[in-house]
This record gives C-alpha cells, structure tokens and sequence, in this order.
C-alpha cells in the first residue's frame, strides 16, 4: 500500500467514526425522553378523554412538553403510581419526573432537583356548618385525610399522628372521605381545590394554612447534563413568556 493510499484510508476512517458519531448524538437526541407523572392531582396531572381514550393532562404534562419543545426532544409521557415515581428514576425507566414533587431532603437523597418552577400552599377543607379550627392544633387528635407520599400528608400527620392520618389516593378521594364522614378534615393543594368544590359544594376552605411548599422536576442522581438542560429550559420559558403561558 503507498503513502497516499494509507493517507486516504486513514480519512475515510476518521470520515467514518465522525459519521458514526454524529449518528449516535442524532439519534440519542430523537430519542423521546420519558416523563414519570403521577395522574391524580389536578390541575398538576390528571386523566381526561381523548379521541383513543384516557389520557394524561394537566400543568405538569405542559411544563413537560414545553421542556421537551426547548431541548429538541419528543416526550412521552409515563402515569404511574406516586410512590414509584423515584424507583423508576432510580431504575432508569423515566428521565425526568413533574408531578407536584416537593423539594426536600428526603426526596434530595435519592434524585437530583431542578430550580423551583411551583411554589405552592396547602389548604384545609372541612364539611360546610362545623366549626372551623382557629389554629392548626386545634386538629389534632382529629382524623385527617391527605394524599399518601406527599409533604401535606407529613405535615398533617405532625399535627395529629399517624395513628389518625388517613391515605387518600388523590384529593378528590380526599372529598368524598370528607363528605362520607370518613375523617374530619383534608390538606390538599390550594390549586385543586376551586375545581374539587365546584364538584363537591358541601365542603369549605378553612382559614388554616401550612408553609410554602416548592415544587421541582427530578432527574436521576448524578444526571448533571440533563438537570442543565432542565433548569436551562425552565429560563428560557420564564424569560420568554412560555411559562405564564401555561398557567393561563
């Protein structure tokens, strides 16, 4: 083989692994990434009809989509239940989870968050014609519904212990706990909550309020280039107007 012919097969080799690369990072950024929710907390995430059934709606699967509309990917979204949202993190089955998930230690251990993209505060709700609590002590010993795995039950359960906390799957569960006489409170979301009672006008927002609650997206632990480009998708959208859009 001559010097010229080796120069040329070493180009095309290095042609060859350049194409080859430059494959693998089209194809890895055509790759629809997944997103963990947890369907059963509106306006967050919810099921509605859609032309080929149920599907899942609401702000986080917006905020979700928009994310993907910034970084250039597809998404797909994944429901599943609250509590194996952070194993499938873990398990690598979803790369991102938005739903309604607190930023806390707890949670920290196990995922990497994002900026804060919701600050949310609870509420209490009781059955119309009670009397209302004048401070949060006044429910304890009391029973109290709220959703399992979530800081409102935790904070609930400070109150009146876990021997009178009752799970509820989702805050409209939580209502119909309430009205069945079930428990004599529940500490959902504030933002729900103007939906539930127009579904449920026996009910009524107490005065009570518990601290400020964030909300973060979560990415795998150790997932630094995606929790980048998240948190960077997340200025982009408070910057150019897309997140005020979404909550409209």
């Amino acid at each position: 083989m001559t010097v010229k012919s080796r120069k040329l097969s070493l180009v095309s080799l290095v042609l060859g692994c350049l194409v080859f690369a430059t494959g693998v990072f089209l194809l890895a950024r055509m790759k629809p990434m997944v997103v963990g929710t947890s369907a059963g907390f509106p306006p967050f995430e919810m099921l509605e009809k859609g032309p080929k059934g149920e599907v899942v709606a609401g702000f986080d699967v917006d905020l979700a989509k928009a994310i993907g509309q910034k970084l250039k990917r597809a998404v797909k979204i994944v429901n599943l239940p609250l509590k194996d949202l952070i194993p499938a993190l873990e398990k690598g089955e979803v790369e991102l989870v938005l739903s309604a998930v607190k930023i806390t230690g707890e949670n920290a251990e196990r995922a990497d968050f994002s900026a804060p993209y919701y600050r949310a505060t609870s509420v209490v709700l009781m059955r119309e014609g009670e009397v209302e609590p004048s401070v949060l002590e006044d429910m304890a010993g009391k029973k109290i519904g709220a959703p399992e795995g979530t800081v409102y039950f935790e904070m609930a359960k400070g109150i009146t212990g876990q021997d009178n906390m009752v799970p509820v799957p989702t805050p409209q569960a939580g209502m119909q706990y309430l009205l069945n006489s079930q428990v004599d409170y529940v500490v959902v979301e504030a933002q729900p909550v103007a939906v539930l009672q127009k579904l449920y006008p026996e009910a009524r927002v107490t005065k009570l309020v518990f601290p400020e609650v964030r909300y973060g997206a979560m990415v795998r632990k150790g997932n630094a280039e995606l929790l980048q480009q998240v948190n960077g998708a997340l200025e982009q959208l408070a910057a150019d107007g897309g997140y005020e859009a979404l909550l409209e």
